[in-house]
C-alpha cells in the first residue's frame, strides 16, 4: 500500500529520506539504520532545513526556515498530516460568485472557467498544507485530466475543483482507495470517456469503452512491461516482457460500465444537467453495467457481480519504485509495493 510514509519517500527524494537496511522508515527522534546504528532527523541548520522544504512545499519563506531548523523532519510531517487539506471546490465555487464569472443564464464563462487554474495558483503558493499541496500536485502528473479549452472539463469548473479535492484528500492515504475516488469522479469518467460507458452487445457488436481499463494498467499502476528492480525492462528471448494483453483491457473495462452522472436518467444532455451533479460522485445504473464474467491480470470476477462491488474487489496490482538506503553498504536499493 501507498501511505504516508511511503509518500515522503517518493516526494523529498534519495537526498532527504534516511531509512533502515530493511526499507523502513521510522518516524520518531531518528531513523534506524543498519548495524544497530540511529540515524537523527535533526535539521541542524537553516540550511539543511531550507533544503528540506524546498523539497517538501512549494518555496518555504525565512520564518518556516528558521522555525524548522534545530526540530525534526518526523515532527513537521507529523504537523503537516495533522492540518485539514485546503478545499479547491470551495475556491472554485467562491470564485463563480465574482462578477464576470457566470453569464446571464448563470453558465460559467471563460472568466469562471478558469477558476480551477487560478485555485491552485494560490493554494499552492498560500495554503499551510504544503506536504499535502505537494503530494496532490504530484499524483495531478499521474493521475492526468485536462480543463484545456474545448474539452467538457473546460465547461465544468466544479467537477475539476471536485477532482483536485479527490487528489488533496487522498494525498497521503492509500492509493487503492484513490483510485477508488477516482473511478467514481466526473472529470476522471468524462476525461477518459467511461463517463456512460455501457455493457456490451453481442448482437450490434457493441463492446463497452476500453479508454479507463487501459489507463489504469498503462499509466496508473503496472504500466507496460515488468521491471527489475534497478527499474531496466525484463527481457525474455531479448525482448520486454508484457504485463497484459487485449483480453485483460477487455476484462477490466466491463467493470467501468454503467456509471454516470448523479442524476435521474443514465443519458442526459450535458449543458441541461444539474451542476451538483459534477461534483458529486458518480451513479451506477444496474441495468447499463456489463453482467458478463470480467477476468483481468489473472483474477476473475463472477458473473453477475454488480458495478460497486466489481469496483470495490477489482485487485490493482501497483508498481511504485522508491530508492532506499542500505547503510550497512551504502547502496541505494528499489522496493515495490502492491495495492
Amino acid at each position: 500500500m501507498i501511505n504516508a510514509a511511503l509518500a515522503v519517500i517518493l516526494l523529498l527524494g534519495t537526498d532527504s529520506v534516511r531509512g533502515g537496511a530493511s526499507g523502513t522508515v521510522i518516524f520518531n527522534d531518528g531513523f534506524e539504520a543498519g548495524g544497530g546504528q540511529t540515524v537523527s532527523d535533526v535539521l541542524t541548520s537553516p540550511a539543511e532545513a531550507s533544503l528540506f522544504l524546498s523539497h517538501a512545499t512549494f518555496g518555504p519563506t525565512m520564518d518556516e526556515i528558521d522555525a524548522l531548523a534545530g526540530s525534526s523532519e518526523s515532527a513537521w510531517f507529523l504537523q503537516q498530516q495533522r492540518l485539514p487539506a485546503s478545499s479547491y471546490l470551495d475556491y472554485v465555487f467562491s470564485a463563480l460568485q465574482e462578477p464576470g464569472a457566470t453569464d446571464g443564464s448563470g453558465q460559467p464563462t471563460f472568466q469562471g472557467r478558469r477558476a480551477p487554474n487560478h485555485a491552485f495558483s494560490e493554494l499552492a503558493i498560500t495554503g499551510p498544507d504544503q506536504l499535502r499541496q505537494r503530494m496532490a500536485f504530484a499524483l495531478s502528473q499521474i493521475l492526468v485530466i485536462s480543463n484545456a479549452m474545448n474539452t467538457q472539463l473546460f465547461d465544468w469548473p466544479t467537477a475539476v475543483g471536485y477532482y483536485q479535492d479527490i487528489l488533496m484528500t487522498h494525498a497521503l492515504g492509500n492509493y487503492r482507495d484513490l483510485l477508488e475516488a477516482v473511478t467514481y469522479s466526473p472529470a476522471m469518467g468524462s476525461y477518459l470517456t467511461y463517463l456512460q460507458n455501457t455493457k456490451g452487445d453481442a448482437a450490434t457488436g457493441r463492446v463497452p469503452d476500453e479508454n479507463y481499463a487501459r489507463e489504469i494498467m498503462q499509466l496508473f499502476t503496472i504500466g507496460l512491461v515488468a521491471l527489475n528492480p534497478d527499474g531496466s525492462p525484463v527481457l525474455q528471448n531479448g525482448q520486454p516482457v508484457e504485463l497484459y494483453d487485449n483480453s485483460d483491457v477487455t476484462g477490466l473495462a466491463r467493470v467501468f460500465t454503467g456509471l454516470s452522472l448523479d442524476g435521474d436518467a443514465f443519458f442526459f444532455g450535458f449543458n441541461e444537467l444539474n451542476s451538483g451533479a459534477q461534483y458529486r460522485p458518480m451513479k451506477i445504473f444496474p441495468e447499463f453495467h456489463s453482467p458478463l464474467e470480467k477476468s483481468f491480470l489473472g483474477a476473475t470476477i463472477l458473473a453477475g457481480t454488480g458495478a460497486a462491488e466489481s469496483i470495490d474487489t477489482a485487485p490493482v496490482p501497483a508498481r511504485m519504485v522508491a530508492p532506499r538506503k542500505d547503510f550497512s553498504s551504502g547502496e541505494w536499493n528499489s522496493g515495490k509495493i502492491f495495492i
